[in-house]
Order: C-alpha cells, then sequence, then structure tokens
C-alpha cells in the first residue's frame, strides 16, 4: 500500500512535508451602518460564515464616513428599520466617498418606489429583514467574489 492509500474510514490522502500548503481564506471585510437591534442579527449572520470580518460599525453617516477614510471595506451594508430621504442622502455621500464599494440597504419594509429612490442615491441592493435575510448573505458573497 502506497502512502496515499488508506484502508478503512477516514482520510484517503496523508498530508505530505512535499505538498503545497493549503491557502487560507480571506476574509472578506463588511462594514454595518446600523440603527437597531437587527444589526446583532446581521453581524451574527455574517460571523457565522467564517469569511467575512465586520471591520468596524457606525451609527452615524457621517461617524461611517469618518471611520471609512482611507481603510474601504469590500460591502457597506446599511441597516435602517425605516428609512428617509435623509439616509438616503447618507447612503449617497458614502457612495461619493467609496464608488467601487458595493452598499446594500437592509430595511423592515420596502415597497417598489422607495427601492426605486434607495437604488438612485447609490445603494446596490435592498433586502426586507423580515424575508430575504438568507439572501443577504449570498448577495454578499457573490458580489465580493468579484472585487
Amino acid at each position: 500500500m502506497n502512502k496515499t492509500e488508506k484502508s478503512g474510514p477516514g482520510p484517503q490522502s496523508m498530508d505530505s512535508p512535499f505538498d503545497p500548503p493549503r491557502p487560507t481564506p480571506k476574509l472578506q471585510r463588511i462594514f454595518l451602518l446600523c440603527g437597531d437591534a437587527t444589526s446583532n442579527a446581521i453581524r451574527a449572520l455574517f460571523d457565522g460564515e467564517g469569511e467575512f470580518v465586520t471591520c468596524g460599525e457606525g451609527t452615524s453617516g457621517i461617524e461611517s464616513i469618518h471611520l471609512l477614510a482611507g481603510h474601504p471595506p469590500g460591502l457597506v451594508i446599511i441597516e435602517l428599520e425605516n428609512f428617509s430621504i435623509h439616509d438616503l442622502e447618507i447612503a449617497g455621500a458614502l457612495k461619493l466617498e467609496m464608488p467601487e464599494v458595493p452598499l446594500f440597504l437592509v430595511t423592515e419594509q420596502c415597497s417598489l418606489q422607495s427601492e426605486k429612490q434607495a437604488i438612485s442615491h447609490g445603494i446596490d441592493a435592498v433586502f426586507e429583514t423580515k424575508y430575504e435575510l438568507s439572501s443577504l448573505v449570498l448577495n454578499a458573497r457573490e458580489v465580493l467574489s468579484y472585487a
């Protein structure tokens, strides 16, 4: 039996000192701009995936712009229970500062009209907390794989 064969259950090959090292997965940096307790669920959702790291959190748009200056993450997730035109203007300011960084908006409810407004202000995707949190991670993974 050669060293790559093994009888019984277990791995089918043994590591050799001559095998190339296995790559360490690159952690994708995300930033949370959050307004309420949903952000805990969002943070836990991403932390549980093992491929994302929360590189910072802000509670206001101005604070977030200052925190992100010079260190853009791979993705910004803006979590707002309900959002107003002022919130969309903050998103627009973030997009001006970091045009290459995708902005995802997570909100309690969103009408088609509100979603269109959000997209016109620089938001790349809108997710409703009641229905779409699982697709939030899938979309984040997809967007960050192209970065």
